[in-house]
């Protein structure tokens, strides 16, 4: 189903989302890889209502768009490599917007 079709799944949003980093490497893996965790170093104002979309590298030729599909503190539960974007490594310390 398209984005605004009847019956697809809805993502969540915040508008007072504060930009943070990766606490730690996170490896390479297939995209669409689920039930992937990695650690952030806050997630101050992101969304408590699952899901909802990060960036990671932004702006970068390593730019990943994932899903967020749980979070328990600042380990968050993804699917990777979504909206056409490949899932490469990341370095500790790499934007998370």
């Amino acid at each position: 189903m398209a984005a605004g079709d009847p019956g697809s799944l809805k993502r969540h949003y915040s508008a007072t989302a504060v930009e943070t980093t990766l606490s730690g490497a996170i490896v390479s893996q297939s995209s669409g890889d689920s039930n992937t965790s990695f650690t952030v170093a806050s997630t101050s104002g992101f969304p408590t209502s699952f899901p909802y979309t990060l960036l990671v590298d932004p702006d970068t030729n390593k730019e990943e768009v994932i899903t967020v599909t749980a979070g328990a503190g600042t380990t968050l539960t993804v699917t990777r490599g979504q909206d056409g974007t490949s899932a490469p490594a990341h370095a500790a310390g790499s934007t998370v917007r």
